[in-house]
């Protein structure tokens, strides 16, 4: 079984030093408006951009061939909250898990539960007896 996880994490270091030495490639166009000339950016800085438009919200226009006919359609992409949290978290230095262990225990909605349960036990003085969950 050790030999598994040491194979696991030899795996994760090559496959992170390649995404890292990916992502610092040139090789994505930036063209902040139709004025500006083109200019290269890295992949990092493409999905970066990508991470903040999605956070944002965007508006995208789509256009489909119906009968011969060229129709556009707009799509409204409301804000992305994981995505807004995300960079929310990166930005006070917060760097999320990359993968949730395996014994995580308690979500945050098992917990807030617990918790409204005993502040209701507590205010109408019931002693914690009473372990049943509420559906």
């Amino acid at each position: 079984m050790a030999n598994l996880t040491e194979e696991k994490k030899k795996a994760t270091r090559l496959l992170t030093k390649w995404v890292r030495q990916i992502a610092g490639e040139e090789s994505e166009v930036q063209q902040d408006t139709p004025a500006d000339a083109p200019r290269m950016i890295t992949k990092a800085e493409a999905l970066s951009r990508l991470m903040w438009k999605m956070a944002l919200g965007y508006a995208e226009v789509l256009q489909d061939k119906i009968n011969g006919q060229l129709v556009e359609n707009t799509v409204v992409h409301a804000p992305n909250s994981g995505m807004i949290a995300l960079l929310y978290d990166r930005m006070e230095g917060r760097v999320p898990l990359a993968s949730e262990p395996e014994h995580a225990g308690r979500t945050t909605s098992e917990k807030v539960t617990e918790q409204s349960r005993n502040r209701i036990n507590a205010a109408g003085k019931i002693k914690g007896s009473d372990k049943t969950k509420s559906a």
